[in-house]
């Protein structure tokens, strides 16, 4: 039930976008040039999320306007940058950066502890989500345009995933005294 109330509420929440590409470029110009002189207070969620890992939420005034992200393990990580107004995300920034296990072990099957960090190679892929009333996906590996079509799934995961980050900021935000 829970994701269900959840669901129905991203999705309103997605298809209720107001601002068009070229507003949204602008208003992340905006939020970037407001961080850059560091206009906007920071949280940071005091333990780790689910969803994000290690999370940080930046505020306008009283308003969450950017959430930062990283969720890291020994060979690996995934980061996302989230751009919000009104607590709707307009641009989500995505990054998988994982071990392949699979390719390494085929070329070094018999290799120990010591060779993996020397050998290992690792995903480098990069979402660019903006969420104007056509969503545009940019994905890239290693610096290159491989597709502009995202897995509705992790979309969807995405988007469930920004909203606890949210929550979670929220809840520290309304939970400590001004830093």
């Amino acid at each position: 039930m829970k994701h269900l109330i959840l669901f129905c509420v991203l999705s309103y929440k997605l298809f209720a976008q107001t601002l068009n590409y070229e507003q949204i470029k602008k208003y992340v110009s905006k939020i970037d040039s407001l961080k850059q002189h560091h206009q906007l207070k920071s949280y940071t969620n005091s333990v780790m999320s689910f969803c994000g890992g290690g999370v940080k939420g930046y505020y306008d005034h009283h308003q969450l306007v950017y959430i930062n992200s990283t969720y890291s393990a020994e060979l690996g990580y995934s980061s996302r940058i989230v751009y919000l107004k009104d607590s709707v995300p307009y641009k989500i920034i995505y990054r998988e950066h994982f071990a392949e296990w699979d390719k390494h072990l085929k070329k070094y099957p018999n290799s120990n502890d010591q060779d993996i960090e020397k050998r290992m190679t690792y995903t480098d892929t990069v979402y660019t989500i903006i969420l104007s009333k056509n969503t545009v996906v940019t994905k890239l590996s290693n610096h290159k345009v491989i597709s502009h079509i995202i897995n509705q799934e992790l979309l969807k995961h995405l988007l469930e995933c920004v909203q606890v980050m949210r929550l979670e900021i929220e809840k520290e935000k309304n939970g400590q005294k001004d830093q």
